[in-house]
């Protein structure tokens, strides 16, 4: 009851925080009990007990009477009447310094009530051998005996019973320069109390650490000294720290044979009644009574300091109740304790009165400086610490916190972490009680009482287990709610352990629970090595919160960020005061002469030495997010064939360097949105967004001077979601002379040209449908010139809005009437010269609407002129257009002719562009290298859209051919993808040795070929994967000596023998591909292949050569071979043989006609040229049709009449196309 009375409580908030004009009269210092000298603020029972004793006094002797004696002593030697035994006794026992020796309210009761009884009962005698050697009253007057009367029972004075007061201990340094105002918390090394330094008057938060002789007190002191170098603002500060001797009474034996505490010296529990025992009423025990460990809820200010349990952050906490109140009274005894916090449970536990006697050969000591009960403490360590008024974080996470708020608050646990590991510190019992919060609302981390440097497990406060000893002194080793699990397993100790208690700390910053036992059980689940978030908590909501306490709640520290990582990475965003300090940090980053850029970069690249040791798997499964729509395997085949077209021109392939650095000269060309990367220099480089730029720095690097080449390469850009930069194929062909000549611009087209009908079919339509569009940059820099300064840029972006020049009809509104401050007159102009047009029209309105620079555009129209007729010459017939306002890159092509090639109607298809470059060259060449001035002119294609050209093309046409009715005349097409020509099936009975030796021997002669693993799949199944891959044939191996070979367009099969296997599949499939060829040219999908004469499986072509084919009748009759049809003897197509005699004329170089027949045996043909009398005289040629079948003689008869046909031509060649043979020259 000692702290409930409401003037003492008024008294301790004034004493905290003075606010009365006159403190309550208090009772004089000299009649405090040592233990509230020690903790003014402390309650226990004792404590009220010598406060009834001081009642007692005040009742008896008038409340004036402490402040008249300074002592007991005094008081009774000046008692006016005398003081009766009983009462000498009860105030003896009351008023005992030492709180172990203090009567309880049951012992002082039971002296009352056994002097009730004496007082009805005869009094006996003391028996002999119970007297007591000496009772000490020599010390005492013969005056104040006399006063206190003789014991009727022991016969000797009562003033034997009064203990003498112990001396007073030195002068202690806490009680001289502190006063303590306040109570803060209690754990197992000591307490803390808010005490006001009597000369600044400031607060101060005293932590009393009792120190026990087992205990290495050089351990503590190192740790002490290691927390003394914490100097932090978030962090609890340090101010200094003392050590004091317990005070301890001088003992010294007194005359009377009684010691200076009172006790008997001689006395043993043998010879002294209990003082139940009828017949001894006043025999008064000196020991120690039962200590009444009683709590009350009522009294929400009552300490009991020798049973207080701390109210902690454990995970015994089950209540379902809020958790407002599990661990506002730190464990360890933190600097600060909110005011009007609701009070922990407390279990009452029963008094019983029941005296000890203590051996009377131990003498006792009274401590007078310490409220423990453990007698094993001899000194006491106070460490002097900052005080922190308002609240702790749990009381905040109670309350609820705000989204910026728990950023806050995040980032400032973290700097204090950040601080005390460079410090090498391990605060190891981090948790929300042990985190205050000041009055501006900033993290002050408290509560050491378990830091340490040493990260062995050979503490220095203690081993590390769980055992009840430990417990009790360390609230264990941090709670274990928070503590790390490599401590409870390996008891490793780094400051990685207070970064996973972080990680729980912060979960209760995010996720509010509703009851106590539903955080217990969230947060064990979260401390498995398998955990996940609550389905209260969405993926989505708060995705870096959960990425942070997923970071810090791994269990193998090395996984964890380091709170340095945190604070400078991504996840924790930045706060407005720190801008000033990123604008620096950004300054020295992107200043390339900085002093400190080279170490910032060299950080940048070293970024795997700070990292999280993150699973960042998922980053390479997300990192590339295109989709393969197949496309790529029609570009493959549109670059061979663009490729062999550069080579017929005399091209050579070029390689050029991936990364192009950043420079000032790059700055010339706004619109390339290039790929950026930095290089471990700090340099910027750029993946190429333009291979002709880049052919143009490499021209001007190399010094080339001569050279006419191509280079196939990607044109990158940026994305704007990140991973892999966009790309797409380009390929670019240039010409560089020494001569400035405009043939290179005419072949620019020339090639061009042909690159399209490469890639289109040889229709007639199929010209119009693209068109090239011509300008030069001169004369768009004279259009530009006529707009006003300030709108230039404005009109040079109409110029390349991909809608510009195609009409301006009522429905759309003009590009240029939009543009603020151009001159309407300006506007109409630009938009009459916007519409491409034939050359000479266009020229005209050129020179009329820009009359004054008449002189100057001329010589660049005379270029355009000269180009055209030009190209033309070479043979170009597609549509050529002039339009004034091409601007599209013309930054490449200043001072020259330009082009581009686009969609007809369409201008912002765009597949080719090019032109001189004359000024790339000069732009890109070293100034200290005196060369010879070079020329160029080069033009780039972008590929992926005549891919899409060539498959949607070649996909129709394929579609067709390979449903033909006659099977001779199927095909894949010319051009459509395959990947192998020949797959060897595991369908037959054939071991994988056996098909390796059968696909070994087809590599080796040049063929494609692929072969099947023992996957399982049957003959039909990969019939069809390679009718869908265009694979010709399918041979299934067997053990035998012949192959079975199936067609796979045809759907017929034929035995082969094994020896004749590769011979056979090469004649077959060359068959194949004259099929394809024949029939792609005749379905036009070779592009003008008898206007151009463009290869055909590398061939040159003779068109003006008289070709006539004389064939047998197709056969009427096909024979069946087990339902399928087998062909035993099949005629190629007119087509194929078409081809044959235009291959045999191309070897032999020859322009006589050729008259292709189909004779057997293929040696009459031989026979026909060597004697040419049968053509005119019947009797010769009734000879050489003796060797005939009847059937064939026919057919002969046709071939003599076609021969007859060309006697006025002269000579001609007989041609065998069965086997592509041919007789001499035949006379006629």
């Amino acid at each position: 009851m000692f702290g409930t009375g409401y003037a003492r409580r008024i008294a301790e908030y004034h004493r905290s925080n003075p606010f009365l004009k006159t403190l309550p009269d208090a009772y004089p210092d000299s009649w405090l009990s040592p233990d509230e000298i020690d903790s003014p603020t402390s309650a226990s029972p004792k404590r009220d007990m010598w406060q009834a004793g001081l009642l007692l006094l005040q009742l008896l002797f008038g409340r004036d009477c402490l402040w008249t004696y300074p002592d007991l002593r005094t008081l009774l030697e000046h008692a006016p009447g005398g003081v009766s035994p009983l009462i000498t006794g009860l105030l003896s026992g009351l008023l005992t310094p030492s709180p172990k020796k203090r009567l309880s309210a049951e012992e002082a009761l039971l002296k009352i009530r056994s002097e009730e009884e004496s007082t009805r009962r005869p009094l006996r005698a003391l028996p002999s051998h119970m007297s007591l050697p000496g009772s000490g009253t020599a010390s005492m007057s013969s005056s104040f005996q006399q006063s206190l009367g003789t014991s009727p029972v022991f016969g000797q004075g009562f003033s034997s019973f009064i203990p003498s007061f112990p001396a007073r201990p030195e002068a202690s340094r806490y009680r001289t320069d502190f006063e303590e105002v306040e109570f803060l918390g209690k754990g197992g090394f000591g307490e803390v109390v808010k005490a006001r330094n009597k000369l600044d008057g400031r607060p101060y938060a005293i932590k009393k650490v009792k120190l026990r002789p087992e205990e290495d007190f050089g351990r503590v002191l190192r740790e002490v000294q290691s927390l003394s170098r914490v100097s932090h603002q978030h962090i609890v500060r340090y101010y200094g720290c003392w050590r004091e001797t317990v005070g301890q009474a001088a003992i010294a034996p007194s005359p009377s044979g009684v010691d200076s505490t009172g006790t008997p010296s001689a006395v043993t529990s043998s010879n002294v009644s209990s003082a139940s025992e009828p017949g001894d009423p006043f025999a008064i025990n000196w020991d120690e009574s039962r200590n009444t460990r009683s709590r009350s809820q009522s009294f929400p200010r009552i300490r009991f300091s020798a049973n207080d349990e701390e109210d902690s952050d454990d995970e015994d906490d089950d209540s379902d109740e809020s958790d407002t109140s599990n661990d506002s009274e730190s464990s360890s005894g933190s600097e600060s304790i909110k005011r009007g916090r609701s009070p922990p449970k407390a279990v009452a536990t029963k008094a019983v009165a029941k005296p000890i006697p203590v051996s009377a050969s131990k003498p006792s000591a009274s401590f007078a400086t310490t409220t423990t009960d453990d007698g094993n403490v001899h000194e006491i360590l106070y460490i002097q610490m900052e005080f922190v008024e308002k609240q702790t974080l749990r009381e905040a996470i109670t309350e609820g916190l705000s989204e910026e708020e728990t950023w806050r608050l995040l980032k400032q646990i973290l700097q204090a972490l950040a601080h005390m590991s460079s410090l090498g510190i391990v605060h190891r019992d981090l948790k929300p009680s042990n985190i205050l919060l000041d009055t501006t609302g900033n993290v002050k981390i408290a509560d050491f009482g378990l830091a340490t440097t040493d990260t062995s497990t050979d503490n220095p406060l203690g081993p590390m287990r769980e055992s009840t000893e430990v417990s009790d002194r360390t609230s264990n080793i941090g709670t274990s709610l928070y503590i790390a699990p490599e401590v409870l397993s390996t008891r490793e100790l780094t400051s990685q352990a207070d970064m996973y208690s972080l990680g729980i700390i912060f979960f209760e910053m995010c996720f509010p629970f509703r009851t106590g036992m539903e955080r217990v059980q969230t947060i064990t689940e979260l401390r498995k090595s398998s955990w996940a978030f609550p389905a209260a908590w969405p993926p989505s909501l708060m995705p870096k919160q959960r990425e942070i306490i997923s970071l810090l709640l791994r269990h193998d520290p090395n996984n964890r960020p380091r709170a340095t990582q945190l604070l400078d990475g991504p996840l924790v965003p930045s706060s407005d005061k720190e801008d000033a300090v990123y604008r620096e940090v950004i300054g020295e980053v992107t200043n390339p002469r900085s002093e400190k850029y080279s170490l910032l970069v060299d950080s940048l690249f070293e970024s795997h030495a700070n990292s999280f040791r993150t699973d960042t798997r998922l980053d390479d499964y997300t990192y590339d997010t295109e989709e393969n729509d197949g496309l790529h395997v029609w570009v493959t085949g549109t670059v061979r064939r663009i490729a062999d077209l550069f080579q017929r021109h005399g091209a050579v392939h070029d390689a050029l360097p991936l990364l192009i650095p950043e420079t000032t000269l790059l700055s010339s060309f706004p619109d390339l949105n290039p790929a950026r990367f930095l290089d471990p220099n700090g340099k910027f480089v750029q993946l190429p967004s333009s291979n002709l730029l880049a052919m143009a720095r490499n021209a001007s690097r190399r010094s080339i001077e001569r050279i006419k080449r191509y280079h196939i390469g990607q044109r990158y850009r940026e994305t704007a979601a990140g991973g892999q930069p966009s790309s797409t194929t380009e390929l670019c062909f240039d010409i560089i002379s020494p001569l400035r000549s405009q043939c290179a611009e005419a072949e620019l087209l020339d090639v061009v040209d042909k690159v399209m009908a490469e890639c289109q079919d040889g229709k007639g339509a199929s010209l119009h449908d693209y068109e090239i569009h011509v300008s030069h940059e001169s004369v768009l820099a004279t259009i530009l010139a006529s707009a006003p300064v300030s709108v230039r840029s404005r009109v040079l972006k109409a110029f390349k809005t991909p809608a510009t020049g195609v009409s301006f009809g009522s429905s759309r509104a003009s590009p240029f009437g939009s543009i603020p401050g151009l001159p309407k007159n300006i506007a109409n102009d630009l938009e009459q010269i916007s519409v491409p047009g034939e050359f000479a029209a266009v020229r005209k309105k050129i020179e009329a609407t820009f009359s004054v620079s008449r002189r100057k555009l001329a010589a660049a129209l005379d270029e355009i002129a000269t180009t055209i007729q030009l190209a033309r010459a070479c043979g170009v017939n597609r549509k050529i257009l002039f339009r004034p306002t091409l601007s599209r890159n013309a930054e490449y092509f200043r001072g020259g002719f330009m082009f581009e090639v686009v969609r007809r109607g369409k201008q912002g298809e765009v597949v080719a562009y090019g032109g001189r470059y004359d000024s790339l060259l000069e732009h890109f060449r070293e100034p200290a290298m005196h060369l010879n001035k070079v020329f160029g002119a080069g033009m780039s294609v972008a590929v992926d859209p005549l891919a899409k050209i060539v498959r949607k093309q070649e996909s129709a046409l394929a579609e067709r051919l390979m449903v033909k009715p006659n099977e001779d005349e199927r095909s894949f097409g010319l051009f459509s993808p395959t990947r192998c020509d020949v797959y060897v099936t595991a369908t037959g009975q054939a071991d994988v040795e056996v098909r390796l030796g059968i696909v070994g021997e087809l590599w080796r002669a040049g063929i494609r070929a692929d072969l099947q693993y023992d996957d399982g799949r049957n003959l039909e199944d990969v019939t069809q994967e390679c009718l869908e891959q265009n694979i010709l044939f399918l041979v299934i191996a067997r053990a035998r000596p012949t192959m079975k070979v199936r067609n796979v367009l045809r759907r017929s099969e034929e035995e082969v023998p094994r020896n004749e296997l590769t011979a056979w599949l090469r004649n077959a499939i060359g068959e194949q591909r004259k099929v394809d060829a024949s029939y792609a040219a005749q379905e036009g999908s070779v592009a003008a292949a008898k206007e151009k004469d463009l290869p055909i499986d590398g061939q040159t072509k003779v068109t003006d050569v008289d070709i006539k084919l004389v064939l047998p009748p197709d056969p009427v009759v096909t024979r069946q071979t087990k339902g399928k049809a087998k062909r035993t003897h099949r005629h190629a197509s007119k087509n194929v043989y078409y081809d044959k005699a235009l291959e045999f004329a191309a070897s032999v170089k020859s322009t006589l006609p050729i008259l292709g027949v189909d004779l057997h045996p293929t040696d009459l043909v031989c026979q026909l040229a060597h004697d040419t009398t049968w053509v005119m005289e019947d009797d010769a040629w009734r000879a050489r049709l003796s060797g005939l079948p009847t059937s064939d003689r026919q057919y002969a008869d046709s071939i003599r009449e076609a021969v007859r046909e060309y006697r006025k031509a002269g000579n001609l060649w007989l041609f065998s196309v069965r086997d592509a043979r041919v007789g001499h020259a035949v006379v006629v």
